[in-house]
């Protein structure tokens, strides 16, 4: 199985997933230069540490976003 972002995440989506574990200053979702479309990848950065490792051991596994 694919461990990457569903193709038809964008970043509201990975937002709201993401920020039930603490706030989120930014969310970036990387997109195709000419197409504009997600590669499937993206990060999300949290204002604490704490936030961040909960986010990743929570969220390590879980089935891509739509």
């Amino acid at each position: 199985m694919d461990a990457g972002l569903s193709y038809d995440t964008n970043e509201t989506v990975l937002k709201d997933a993401f920020g039930k574990y603490g706030e989120v200053i930014e969310v970036k979702v990387i997109c195709h230069r000419v197409y504009g479309e997600s590669k499937g990848y993206g990060f999300v950065q949290f204002s604490s540490e704490a936030a961040a490792s909960t986010a990743l051991k929570e969220m390590d596994g879980q089935a891509c976003f739509h």
